[in-house]
């Protein structure tokens, strides 16, 4: 089940003062996209609440944005110079997505892009942009498409009409699937 609020996000860290900021991308020898810069400046390794981004016939999730951190795999900086050279030259990752996959961020022209690591350049290929899927033209517009994302199971009996049990499931589990449970005994020397 979507909803069409605005994402609400949870911060690990300060956000980044504007100082801090032009020492972050000295040290990736680039500037960020005016858009991503203000989202820097108030949200730093912002994590969303549960959500989802549809594009296609296909949909991913949002873990985390990326920010300036002491933790590697938070840090924007770690993660870009970690998948450097995987990477069309243009393109950095600002955010990690359900499976291990990276939300990006195409520097000159701020648009957004879907990098799934099973679709990924390899042996001579050069990275691409026909390695990753274009989800929005810009930062701003990518998060106005993000959406609350709640899983809803089956919260009616009704709603459910097959289930599959793995072979060997019940006998395995049977002290605990039976209305015998056992009571529990109690240690002799607990009192």
């Amino acid at each position: 089940m979507t909803e069409t609020r605005p994402i609400r996000f949870t911060s690990s860290g300060k956000p980044v003062a504007p100082d801090e900021l032009v020492k972050l991308e000295s040290r990736m020898g680039r500037r960020l996209p005016a858009e991503f810069r203000e989202f820097l400046l108030k949200n730093n390794v912002a994590s969303p609440e549960s959500n989802i981004y549809e594009f296609g016939n296909n949909s991913t999730a949002v873990e985390r944005f990326l920010g300036v951190s002491e933790k590697d795999a938070d840090d924007l900086v770690a993660v870009n110079h970690m998948y450097e050279g995987r990477l069309p030259r243009d393109m950095i990752a600002i955010g990690m997505a359900a499976g291990g996959n990276l939300i990006c961020l195409h520097i000159q022209n701020g648009a957004v892009y879907f990098w799934d690591h099973e679709g990924e350049a390899m042996g001579d290929d050069v990275p691409s942009l026909d390695n990753m899927d274009h989800l929005s033209p810009s930062f701003a517009s990518f998060l106005a498409a993000l959406r609350s994302y709640t899983k809803d199971i089956a919260s009616n009996p009704g709603d459910v009409s097959t289930v599959w049990k793995k072979p060997g499931f019940e006998e395995k589990f049977k002290k605990y699937l039976s209305d015998d449970k056992p009571a529990v005994q109690k240690d002799e020397n607990t009192k």
